[in-house]
């Protein structure tokens, strides 16, 4: 059975129609910081989410089915039920919008994406957003556009309006571009963006950022040694010699010397306030059986809560800064539990669609891909990104597709054994 050479045509639709919502969404994240009260522009990104998953619904009223969408929907339905325990509806159902509207998107990437040469025609696609990111930052300098992370408005490093949710897509489509490069036909150009997007991150010094870009970029080179060497001495060529400009700049100093609390030996991990509220939320759901294994009652509210009660919290208030802390808190360790299920079933299922029988490179390569995609996010969570409906709707949507294409590998084989 011959890999399929292009879409259907209402697949290649919909597909187009999804990178245009990623689009919007990113355009989005990249501008919310601009305004203060943010309801208008929140309520927007809701009417293009929800807009496009009616069209596709609605358009493909036989979606492929997968087990993977009845733990989805117990997890939407255990925390929309406990919910209804909250004091403040606005605020959990708003956080739980964005929590769970993202998992459709599985779905969608699921019956949309089921060869791997419709993977790539949607990596290459999806370009588009870390061009977007790349180009915006840089607009953002040479007009000095808004502020910056760690600095404020007086840094000469310039990130524009963007909220911290816009920083995760433009992180896991570098990696992601690393490991489908040997299939593009612009490979220095691929090559260039990825290394300007981690110079990027590396001058914004987000943690978080830099850890998942290191993780990813050393998983690529060990999956891939086989077909990376040489472009894995391109890129390291044109990062190092970007990394040398860029360290030896008066600008790099001065973005440490920002951040020079968190990098300094006096730095101490107990007078951070993510220790404190992770520990803040322990000790609030570990007050009782039921809280610890149902959560506080408070679904998603965790801001408003530490605010109120939290000493080392200011009035302009704080949100839990650890996607399990916070899991913790809205549905307990049942909730966790839920959770992990679910990323235990992608790493399971992948895991025995891809392996079965001799892998040819390109399957190697998307079973690679899946598998560091889930762990960085894994790690990723235990800073945040829960509730970022950007982001979350990209993953969602890039698990779907490689455990599609998976599937259908799997279902060959398994047809060609029979026979």
């Amino acid at each position: 059975m011959k890999i399929r050479k292009s879409f259907e045509k209402s697949n290649r639709r919909m597909l187009n129609v999804f990178i245009i919502v990623l689009l919007i969404n990113t355009v989005i994240d990249t501008i919310i910081m601009m305004y203060s009260d943010r309801s208008l522009i929140i309520s927007l990104q809701y009417i293009v989410n929800i807009g496009f998953l009616l069209y596709f619904f609605l358009s493909k009223r036989k979606y492929a089915k997968c087990s993977i969408n009845r733990i989805l929907a117990i997890i939407i339905v255990y925390f929309v039920f406990l919910g209804l325990f909250s004091s403040n509806y606005v605020m959990t159902y708003n956080y739980l919008a964005k929590f769970s509207i993202p998992f459709l998107f599985f779905i969608v990437g699921y019956s949309i994406i089921k060869s791997p040469e419709e993977f790539k025609d949607f990596t290459k696609k999806s370009l588009i957003i870390l061009i977007y990111f790349v180009g915006y930052i840089i607009y953002a300098n040479v007009f000095s556009v808004g502020t910056s992370y760690y600095g404020g408005v007086l840094s000469s490093f310039k990130t524009g309006y963007i909220g911290l949710q816009g920083l995760y897509i433009p992180t896991f489509l570098i990696i992601q571009a690393l490991f489908i490069l040997p299939f593009y036909k612009k490979k220095l150009f691929v090559i260039l963006l990825s290394s300007l997007g981690i110079i990027i991150f590396v001058l914004i010094l987000k943690r978080t950022n830099i850890i998942l870009l290191i993780l990813g970029f050393v998983m690529w080179l060990y999956y891939e040694k086989k077909i990376n060497k040489k472009y894995g001495i391109i890129f390291l060529i044109i990062l190092g010699t970007l990394f040398y400009v860029v360290f030896s700049s008066e600008l790099f100093i001065e973005r440490v010397t920002a951040r020079s609390s968190r990098f300094s030996s006096e730095y101490s991990i107990t007078e951070e306030g993510r220790y404190k509220e992770n520990l803040f939320i322990w000790n609030q759901v570990n007050d009782s059986p039921i809280s610890l294994l149902f959560g506080s009652g408070e679904v998603f509210n965790d801001k408003e809560t530490m605010t109120r009660e939290a000493d080392f919290v200011s009035s302009s208030g704080r949100q839990t800064h650890n996607s399990y802390a916070r899991l913790l808190w809205s549905g307990g360790l049942l909730g966790v539990y839920l959770f992990l299920l679910l990323y235990y079933r992608f790493w399971k299922r992948i895991k025995n669609y891809y392996t079965i029988g001799k892998i040819i490179p390109i399957y190697e390569t998307l079973y690679h891909l899946a598998l560091t995609l889930i762990i960085i996010r894994l790690i990723n969570d235990l800073s945040s990104g829960i509730t970022y409906l950007t982001f979350n709707a990209y993953f969602y949507f890039t698990i779907g597709t490689l455990m599609r294409v998976g599937y259908n590998k799997f279902r060959q084989k398994s047809i060609a054994y029979e026979n």
